[in-house]
């Protein structure tokens, strides 16, 4: 298997990220945003054997540039000529919650699994709709994209998802066979209309992935969740909070009684008495 780890900040935290995860035939590729520093990454890994994703996207927040990342990632992955039952795409604030002996294990018995989470917008999750049907300026370096999206919100009609699909999202944070990597950059390379309506969007990486994966000839092996605990209780106080919240000490116990095999978000410049007692728990 393999990790593709997205990463745009605290290098300290990747390298225990990347100590945790290490593992005979579980091999590390890692996307740094083009705005970060790669050096300070790649000076505290230096004694890991891990590859360092070549064609580096700047990274814009809820732009859909973070999907870009993502597809680079696996595009090198791909090209790399090696065999990989499962490929995990996790950021650098995620931790692992399980052994790497149980995580092997786990995939074993659920090969040929898609571990995706996803909701209908149509249908269960309508609050992230805005997020498609208007048009959004994320990644666009412009003084008033913001103010733009807004008059525009109010002068053209609701935009129509392509081909008449449902779009599909949640997570874009998953687990998925080499298969399903390649069904996806296929249809990424076949389809501009598709990814062109998904760069006008916010956070549309939440929904693309999902999307695509759903519609898929392999959409009958995916099971729906993405296997990450996220603690989501930052919305009762702001129902329009776009992160998660900081996992800490007092969340241990949730944790390791948690069937899930990774968490997020963590910081450890918030809280890293939370990654000791993990490290201690699954040594």
């Amino acid at each position: 298997m393999c990790y593709l780890i997205q990463v745009h900040k605290y290098p300290e935290q990747l390298a225990r990220l990347v100590n945790k995860i290490i593992y005979p035939n579980m091999d590390i590729y890692i996307h740094v945003d083009l705005k970060s520093d790669e050096n300070a990454f790649k000076k505290l890994t230096k004694k890991y054997d891990v590859n360092y994703v070549k064609k580096r996207i700047n990274v814009q927040w809820a732009g859909f540039s973070n999907a870009q990342a993502t597809i680079e990632g696996m595009r090198e992955i791909l090209k790399s000529g090696r065999k990989y039952d499962y490929i995990h795409v996790v950021s650098g604030q995620d931790y692992p919650i399980k052994k790497n002996e149980y995580i092997i294990e786990f995939f074993k018995k659920n090969q040929g699994k898609e571990f995706i989470a996803y909701k209908s917008l149509y249908d269960e999750w309508r609050e992230a709709l805005p997020k498609i049907e208007y048009y959004h300026f994320e990644d666009w370096k412009i003084r008033g994209k913001y103010r733009l999206s807004f008059l525009l919100k109010h002068i053209l009609p609701k935009r129509k998802f392509p081909y008449g699909w449902k779009p599909y999202g949640y997570s874009r944070w998953f687990s998925i066979t080499q298969e399903m990597a390649k069904y996806i950059l296929d249809f990424i390379d076949n389809h501009a209309d598709f990814v062109r309506f998904f760069k006008y969007t916010t956070c549309g990486d939440e929904i693309f992935f999902c999307t695509i994966a759903r519609y898929s000839p392999l959409h009958e092996n995916i099971i729906n969740d993405d296997l990450r605990y996220v603690d989501w209780s930052t919305k009762l106080t702001d129902p329009k909070a776009a992160n998660p919240k900081i996992l800490t000490i007092n969340d241990y116990n949730s944790l390791i009684n948690s069937d899930k095999i990774w968490a997020r978000k963590f910081d450890i410049f918030k809280d890293q008495k939370i990654i000791d007692k993990i490290d201690e728990y699954i040594q």
